[in-house]
């Protein structure tokens, strides 16, 4: 299978979002993760990714605190606050990770761990749907997204700091959706699950690509051992006038 589009990210709007409702993981034992860059610091809270029950407030996600923009998470009774606060047009990489439904179960990671912070895992919480842009309850993210990847597993830090240098999944086993996001247009899964992402509202195309993140690892380039093809004419977008924040390695 081969990815049509490849040049830039999707931009959500606080009207917008990307939803599954089946093929999903096991709630007791999942890693999500996307890049994500906001476009804006609303007067709402703005949920990043939502992972849960779709009736109820038995979910996790990761999201951004009303007017401070502070990145925190929710287990469904708990916040817990990372102490870092979100630029504007500036991009990030976002994972959570469920190890358990006890105490300490739930973890964040910006940017690969640099910054890491802990919570509580939760039994009630139920797989009900995976959503991008907006949590169950309403409050939408005005940003944009690319390599959205989802497990059944739980990710080891080092492993959450490879895969986010790649569009592409270098961890196959257990992967249960691989959404490229880098056209409005490709929501496409390519975890050879058919988990493609459904769109409510609408979705603005950008050319805004995160710095320093390659498409296909090299293992993967050079065995082809992934449903991806390489395009020998497709090269990363160029860099414009904007600016970013470039993460070390």
């Amino acid at each position: 299978m081969k990815i049509k589009e490849r040049d830039g990210s999707t931009y959500l709007t606080v009207n917008d979002d990307l939803r599954r409702t089946s093929g999903l993981p096991a709630i007791a034992g999942f890693t999500m993760m996307c890049w994500f860059l906001p476009r804006t610091i609303t007067a709402a809270s703005q949920a990043i990714m939502t992972f849960g029950s779709e009736t109820d407030y038995d979910w996790y996600n990761m999201y951004l605190v009303a007017t401070t923009g502070e990145f925190a998470m929710y287990n469904g009774a708990t916040v817990y606050s990372s102490g870092r606060t979100a630029a504007t047009n500036r991009w990030y990489h976002c994972a959570v990770r469920v190890t358990s439904t006890s105490q300490g179960g739930l973890t964040g990671f910006l940017d690969g761990g640099r910054t890491t912070w802990t919570g509580d895992g939760r039994g009630t919480n139920t797989a009900g749907r995976l959503s991008v842009g907006r949590n169950y309850s309403g409050f939408a993210a005005d940003g944009q997204y690319c390599a959205l990847k989802v497990w059944n597993a739980k990710l080891s830090r080092q492993e959450i700091q490879t895969e986010m240098r790649f569009v592409d999944a270098v961890r196959t086993a257990n992967l249960s959706i691989l959404s490229p996001l880098t056209s409005a247009r490709e929501r496409l899964d390519f975890s050879g699950l058919r988990n493609n992402l459904l769109l409510t509202g609408s979705a603005v195309q950008s050319a805004r690509f995160p710095p320093g993140v390659e498409f296909m690892s090299r293992k993967h380039f050079l065995f082809a051992s992934v449903p991806w093809i390489p395009n020998p004419v497709f090269q990363l977008p160029q860099p414009t006038h904007e600016t970013f924040d470039v993460v070390a390695y």
